[in-house]
């Protein structure tokens, strides 16, 4: 995390703020798919959480090949840290015909196996706020990425001045629009050939794929173990971990 780190007064103590593992999960989810759009890398993600602080983290173990992408992000309990702190936190996305968001989990993480929690029996133990919070961060990463792109078409028209020029004396006023009318044709077509390029480079994908599919897992969760849940050796729950069980 980049930033003067929170800190809040427990006792008599100052304890530096973590965040929690909905936080790193959305923005592994972010990550991932600024990656799948952009088709580059990136090493880092700034995500807002559901209290309105705005966190930037590191993305670890980023990858893409232009139709999946993944990426992790480390947990940080701070000073009062659980039983997740240091965990890796993945999301791993890719493009579908359909347009939502599915979020599902993957390894290490949890599934339902009982009425009572916030998802159906038989979903990924990913409760409603974490999955807000993933679906709030795949939209934030399409809106930037449109932004991103509209920049730089506006970079490529914006320099490009049509000048007329004075006509000689044996050149007719319609004869110069039509000098006037052809460069200006020619720019267009410039522009509209180095957006369709940058369209291409920025969106591989075929413009049908308009939803999402979101897995998070944790990798590294034979290393978790929640006091409250010792039967469930090994797995994380996004929330409340009440009637679960593992993933296999």
């Amino acid at each position: 995390m980049t930033g003067e780190p929170m800190r809040r007064l427990v006792g008599n103590k100052w304890l530096r703020c973590g965040y929690t593992t909905g936080t790193c999960a959305a923005a592994a989810a972010k990550a991932a798919a600024t990656m799948l759009l952009s088709g580059q890398l990136v090493e880092s993600v700034t995500v807002q959480t559901p209290s309105g602080v705005t966190l930037t983290l590191d993305v670890l173990d980023a990858r893409c090949d232009g139709v999946t992408a993944s990426g992790a992000v480390r947990k940080d309990a701070g000073d009062d840290p659980d039983a997740t702190d240091g965990a890796l936190i993945y999301a791993h996305v890719e493009r579908t015909a359909t347009a939502a968001i599915v979020i599902d989990g993957g390894e290490g993480i949890g599934r339902v196996t009982k009425p009572g929690l916030d998802q159906p029996v038989g979903a990924a133990a990913i409760n409603s706020v974490p999955r807000s919070m993933i679906e709030a961060a795949v939209h934030s990463a399409e809106a930037e990425s449109i932004e991103v792109r509209e920049m730089k078409i506006a970079s490529i028209s914006e320099p490009i001045e049509i000048h007329g020029r004075r006509k000689s004396e044996t050149e007719s006023n319609e004869a110069c629009d039509r000098k006037r009318s052809d460069r200006t044709a020619s720019v267009a077509e410039l522009v509209k050939s180095e957006a369709a390029s940058i369209d291409s480079a920025e969106s591989p994908q075929s413009p049908e794929l308009s939803g999402w599919r979101v897995v998070i897992s944790c990798p590294t969760g034979a290393e978790i173990v929640q006091p409250e849940a010792r039967h469930h050796r090994g797995h994380l729950y996004l929330g409340d971990h009440r009637h679960c069980r593992t993933n296999e």
